[in-house]
């Protein structure tokens, strides 16, 4: 019989173990998050016309907090949207799948001129909801209801299955739940009896969070449990489905457009234009919550009507050039015929060209006031081309460092941040930093929270693998260290006291002065601790790269106002 291990939370697996036991699939349950609501937590309905959800422990967060239950409701799957009717709501809709599905559904279903969008999160979010909502036009506030709290370690059961090769399947939802199953793993010391095991993945970003050297990852094709199901059912089948990631969304190119106008409609064309610019400009908050879209409808609205108008002023230039050349014409015939004539029949009949000079003088006054127009229309062109550009390079920064501070959310929480980071790529000033931070991109950062948790079982690792010399007593400490693993935990200068100063220095947030502190170490204890160190340096590399990335956007023309 299949022997599957569970690890979502309590409150959510009832169905999935009911759903693997009708298969004939032995479950043992291991909750890696604790979901605890937060009490006194404030929720504002003001303005808000809609509520988002992405999870069913957002749901019952919120039913725990306020009495509303008449706000439209959006669900990022269908299970969501069950604890939501479970719980009196009416007017509900489900976007089936993942983020992005809910992302569009909202941006499809939903105006961001109707009111704010309230989004029932907790402590740690999967995916970047409120940017992608952010980036069109809406106004979103995620509050936190609720906090998950990662297990530490496994619980005795789950251990001795483990150790003993007792557990074929591991099932996990979420990319903080990958991670913990990985930690509290190392933790235990039984990362090589994963490749004994297949990971089932509710998607890639689980998978990749769970960093472990398992037998087979079988990925959902779809992040639903029911996707998840059927991936259940084809290993079963021993035919597992895989799925393939969804391209990544880019933000529209901005428009731009070269037109010829005249003088009279580009004065209030520009100064619509910079008007509008310096609004947008002065509306924004200090810290970038958005990046707004620069809207030229209006501009080339009149841009169409005033290109018409260029054109009816051609055909006048036309027609006023052409009945100019066709009176020059018939002046040189009266000359000519009246050089023809004899003397006295030229004095008799003289020709009167008066009104011929007249008429061309006006067109040639015409002309000119025409030459007038046209050189102020050229003008025109060009500041009106100067405010598009400035209304890019506004944009621009705009998106730019959006994408940094969602890049820092996503860093911050152990995150793959590709997205975000190709947001980046091509600004100008901080091409190094970008190369930096690429390296780690696809699959994250474990963050500093994941470092503080493993260390004690790689210092660990590191006291029983450390060079202590061949002599009696060196070898009864090491054997002593391989049957009880105790470390002193007060600073020194040898293996233990150094071990114990990065650890103090880590929980103190000296992430720096601890690797420091590690630096040098014996090779064997250096060889035990090489792994945690790598991710280390990469997480200190990463946060100094985005720093530098940060701190030159905002020296950027165009963030002022």
């Amino acid at each position: 019989m299949i022997r599957a291990l569970v690890t979502r939370p309590a409150e959510d697996s009832a169905d999935l173990v009911r759903a693997l036991e009708q298969r004939g699939i032995s479950v043992l349950a291991e909750p890696l998050l604790t979901i605890r609501p937060k009490d006194g937590v404030a929720v504002g309905l003001a303005n808000v016309q809609a509520l988002l959800f992405t999870s069913a422990n957002g749901v019952r967060a919120f039913a725990g907090a306020s009495s509303s239950r008449d706000l439209p409701a959006f669900a990022v799957g269908d299970a969501t949207a069950e604890a939501l009717r479970g719980l009196g709501f009416a007017r509900i809709e489900s976007a089936g799948g993942d983020v992005e599905d809910l992302e569009r559904l909202v941006r499809r279903r939903l105006d961001p001129g109707r009111g704010r969008l309230l989004h029932a999160a907790g402590s740690s979010v999967a995916g970047d909801l409120a940017g992608r909502l952010i980036l069109a036009g809406f106004v979103v506030d995620r509050v936190q209801l609720y906090d998950a709290d990662p297990a530490t370690d496994l619980s005795d059961t789950s251990r001795a299955e483990i150790a003993n090769g007792g557990i074929d399947w591991v099932l996990v939802f979420s990319p903080r739940t990958a991670a913990a199953f990985a930690s509290v793993i190392e933790r235990a010391g039984l990362a090589e009896a994963a490749r004994k095991i297949t990971l089932v993945a509710l998607s890639k970003a689980v998978a990749e969070a769970a960093s472990l050297p398992f037998q087979k990852i079988a990925i959902a094709a779809e992040p639903t449990q029911a996707a998840l199901l059927s991936t259940v059912d084809g290993l079963i089948e021993a035919k597992p489905r895989m799925t393939e990631t969804k391209p990544t969304e880019t933000l529209p190119p901005l428009r731009s457009r070269n037109r010829f106008v005249p003088i009279l409609a580009a004065a209030a064309v520009i100064a619509a234009a910079i008007a509008g610019t310096l609004i947008m400009t002065r509306q924004k908050p200090a810290t970038v919550a958005a990046a707004p879209a620069v809207d030229l409808a209006p501009l080339t609205q009149r841009l169409d009507r005033i290109e018409a108008a260029v054109a009816a002023l051609g055909q006048r230039v036309d027609g006023v050039a052409t009945e100019a050349r066709q009176a020059g014409v018939k002046a040189s015939a009266a000359a000519e015929a009246a050089a023809a004539r004899p003397a006295d029949a030229a004095s008799a009949m003289p020709v009167d060209l008066s009104p011929i000079e007249k008429r061309l003088a006006g067109l040639e006054q015409s002309l000119a006031e025409v030459g007038r127009r046209a050189a102020g229309a050229a003008d025109a062109e060009r500041r009106l081309a100067e405010v598009e550009r400035l209304a890019k390079v506004e944009r621009n920064v705009d998106t730019a460092a959006l994408a940094a501070l969602k890049l820092g959310e996503a860093l911050a929480a152990g995150r793959p941040y590709k997205a975000e980071l190709a947001l980046l790529s091509g600004t100008p000033g901080i091409e190094a930093e970008v190369r930096a931070l690429m390296t780690r991109a696809e699959t994250g950062v474990p963050s500093r929270v994941a470092l503080i948790e493993r260390f004690p079982a790689a210092a660990a690792a590191a006291a029983r693998n450390a060079d202590r010399g061949d002599d009696l007593w060196s070898q009864a400490i090491a054997k002593l260290n391989g049957l009880v693993q105790v470390r002193r935990i007060a600073p020194g200068d040898d293996l233990d006291g150094r071990l114990a100063k990065a650890e103090i220095l880590l929980k103190g947030g000296d992430l720096p002065g601890a690797l420091a502190a590690v630096d040098g170490l014996p090779e064997g204890a250096a060889k035990a601790l090489a792994s945690w160190r790598a991710d280390a340096l990469a997480r200190l590399e990463a946060e100094r790269a985005l720093e530098k990335a940060t701190q030159t956007l905002a020296a950027r023309p165009g963030r002022a106002g």
